[in-house]
């Protein structure tokens, strides 16, 4: 049984008919972190009511007896992980460190299914540069 796809398809029941999203699930030896988002941020009553439907659908599961739990955003430190999150970060600033380790950064100016778009400024021009999700490491929001 693989804990990990059986966690994401109850995930995937909680939020059937919502707006969020499902960023991140995160296993460890002693910890399960579900990450959500939508496009206007997520509550903590969405979090909470995530959590409630989780336990409930695993109350006979011995998980608990081995795994803390918790539903939560990701935050604004992380790196940006699924498509819909550089959607909605569109307009804002992005570092991004690409497969080869070089560094740009620039205002996320697009995102589509193949990849981002990025305006960058390049000795005083401003550049649209495009990263497709294959060649990027790691994209984080410039605070």
């Amino acid at each position: 049984m693989n804990r990990e796809k059986d966690i994401e398809q109850l995930v995937n029941q909680a939020i059937e008919g919502t707006e969020l999203f499902i960023v991140e699930i995160k296993m460890t030896q002693n910890r399960i972190s579900v990450f959500l988002d939508k496009m206007d941020g997520v509550t903590i009553e969405e979090c909470v009511r995530v959590h409630k439907f989780l336990v409930s659908e695993l109350r006979e599961d011995t998980i608990f007896e081995t795994h803390n739990f918790e539903v939560s955003s990701p935050g604004m430190d992380q790196p940006l992980r699924v498509l819909q999150q550089y959607k909605k970060r569109v307009g804002r600033e992005l570092n991004v460190i690409t497969a080869d380790g070089t560094q740009h950064t620039g205002v996320l100016v697009g995102a589509n299914d193949n990849g981002i778009a990025l305006k960058e400024k390049v000795n005083k021009e401003e550049k649209e540069e495009h990263y497709s999700f294959d060649n990027i490491k790691q994209a984080k929001i410039i605070l």
